[in-house]
């Protein structure tokens, strides 16, 4: 008669070993896999998002309306700025519900880090820095950490203020955003 051959509970308890280590190493990878999975997925909604914000700042820049404010101070251009903000009139139809002719002010914001977009529908007869104090505010773009606009004037000469009845030829826009500098965007700008 021959007698039954099992395992040993050594041979189960080393099987039992195997496997578990197998299983570490198997959930290990899968954990690493995840947050690289995670950080791809960051990476590339950063740059989705800095994409869209060069796009709609080259787009709407280039569009800009050269309409003259009536505010009785010789009638200057609807189109002013400094370092931290810059203020123009646009179509935004297609990016609201609604479209029409907007004021627009884009600045930073030092406390959340981020490229901010004001707008308000145009008045012609009150100055855009007045218009746009009750405007609505929407995030462009997050983790900037320095913003600077220039204004380049007919002489050739960048300005850091631009306050003139007539547009300047070009705007330069000069982002640092989640750890990487943008090359600077260059903007011609209609005239009037």
């Amino acid at each position: 008669m021959r007698r039954a051959r099992g395992f040993t509970l050594l041979e189960v308890l080393i099987a039992l070993g195997l496997i578990s280590l197998i299983m570490v190493v198997l959930f290990s990878s899968l954990r690493t896999a995840s947050r690289a999975w995670d950080a791809v997925d960051r990476a590339v909604y950063r740059l989705d998002e800095a994409r869209r914000a060069q796009r709609f700042l080259n787009d709407r820049l280039s569009r800009a309306l050269m309409l003259r404010l009536k505010t009785g101070h010789g009638n200057p251009v609807a189109f002013d700025g400094d370092e931290e903000h810059l203020r123009f009139v646009t179509p935004l139809f297609e990016f609201l519900e609604f479209g029409g002719i907007y004021a627009v002010d884009l600045h930073y914001k030092p406390e959340g880090k981020a490229l901010m977009l004001r707008f308000t529908p145009f008045d012609p007869t009150r100055p855009l820095e007045q218009q746009l104090e009750e405007a609505q505010e929407d995030t462009m773009l997050e983790q900037v950490e320095s913003l600077r606009f220039a204004y380049l004037d007919k002489r050739g000469d960048w300005q850091a203020r631009w306050r003139h009845p007539r547009p300047p030829t070009r705007v330069r826009i000069r982002i640092e955003a989640a750890g990487q500098i943008w090359p600077d965007l260059l903007v011609a700008v209609p005239d009037v």
